[in-house]
């Protein structure tokens, strides 16, 4: 009898070993970084300040073109990365990401079925549990959101696998009621000629600033259009992009004293329907000051890297950019611009580099810091 307790007590503990949190307890007593490591997605460890300061990545592909589960956590404040912090319930690539009252919300995209959903999923960043939310009224993928006043924004995209799918819809999700209405299209006209998916969307002082993507034909362009949203409905003319281009991404930083919007890389592509568009990325970088009387499209320091279907964030006076694809191959690194507040202007700035901890792309990054 002694024997078989014992036996059983030696499995017990051989079996609870192996757990990933007595791992983990290992590691740190033997002073290893768990950061990158922590496959256990039980990360309610991870500080609530960081949580909500740090930079998210969810969604997309690696470089074997397999769905990505894992949400990536980066914290600027002191450059850690925690590796698979939580995991998408339904991994889905070129979803439209953005946080509101703390929550990310993870709308549309590809799923593993290999067509685009309407599914709507959301992680609270305090309790750091998932929930789903109402579903998009239409499936929908390659498309953009933000967050003005506490509403999320979605534009364009595409109800097809394809790009023939391209919508002028912008939708308008109210966390309060759990409910989604369409309130205007692209350019103000349901026009075929005026929908898009593949674009870049950013925020700058309340107003919606959308750029690049591609048309139902498959062909990027170059086409600006800002939206206020926040109190009234407009649209005002912009600054073309100098050059046709789809797969961008584009931040915003607004300060007393500057106010950009940070476009970075993309693709140029004629008739091409397909989804995602592996070919040479592009490493430009414009930034774009959208005052009135004095609007300018001006080319600064290009990046290190080329880079197609990436994401940007900026988070306090720095720009981020992370990931992509560049002629098919996804990209581990990241860089950034320390300051936009210090220099006169942006064109000549230091791109400083970084590792992720896996490569990614159709993807996007979101940060709840500053809001």
């Amino acid at each position: 009898m002694k024997k078989l307790i014992f036996i059983l007590a030696f499995f017990l503990f051989s079996c609870t070993t192996n757990t990933p949190v007595l791992q983990n307890a290992g590691k740190e007593a033997s002073g290893e970084d768990t950061a990158l490591y922590d496959l256990g997605y039980a990360r309610t460890s991870i500080p609530l300040d960081v949580r909500l300061r740090g930079i998210w990545l969810v969604g997309g592909k690696d470089n074997g073109h397999n769905l990505i589960s894992g949400v990536d956590l980066f914290d600027p404040q002191t450059g850690t990365w925690y590796e698979d912090a939580t995991a998408l319930p339904t991994p889905r690539m070129l979803s439209g990401v953005t946080i509101a009252d703390q929550k990310i919300y993870v709308i549309g995209g590809i799923d593993s079925s290999g067509y685009p959903c309407r599914l709507v999923e959301v992680f609270d960043l305090v309790s750091f549990t998932w929930s789903q939310g109402a579903s998009y009224p239409f499936n929908i993928q390659g498309l953009r959101s933000v967050t003005i006043n506490g509403r999320i924004f979605c534009a364009g995209g595409s109800t097809r696998k394809t790009a023939d799918g391209a919508t002028t819809k912008i939708i308008k999700y109210n966390p309060l009621y759990n409910t989604w209405n369409q309130i205007y299209d692209i350019l103000g006209t349901n026009a075929i000629a005026n929908a898009r998916l593949d674009l870049a969307g950013a925020v700058l002082d309340g107003v919606l600033f959308l750029t690049g993507g591609r048309n139902y034909l498959g062909t990027a362009l170059n086409l600006n259009t800002s939206h206020y949203v926040s109190d009234y409905y407009g649209v005002l003319a912009a600054t073309v992009i100098p050059a046709t281009r789809s797969a961008l991404s584009v931040a915003s930083y607004s300060s007393a004293k500057n106010k950009y919007l940070l476009l970075t890389g993309g693709i140029t592509v004629t008739a091409n329907l397909s989804q995602p568009v592996f070919q040479a990325a592009l490493n430009t970088f414009y930034y774009y000051k959208p005052v009135v009387n004095t609007a300018s499209m001006t080319a600064g320091t290009v990046m290190g890297q080329a880079r197609s279907y990436h994401s940007s964030v900026v988070w306090g006076a720095s720009l981020y950019v992370f990931g992509g694809t560049h002629s098919g191959s996804a990209i581990n690194s990241y860089e950034y611009i320390a300051d936009l507040e210090t220099p006169a202007n942006l064109t000549v700035v230091s791109w400083q580099p970084g590792t992720m901890p896996k490569a990614r792309y159709a993807f996007q990054a979101v940060s709840a810091y500053g809001q």
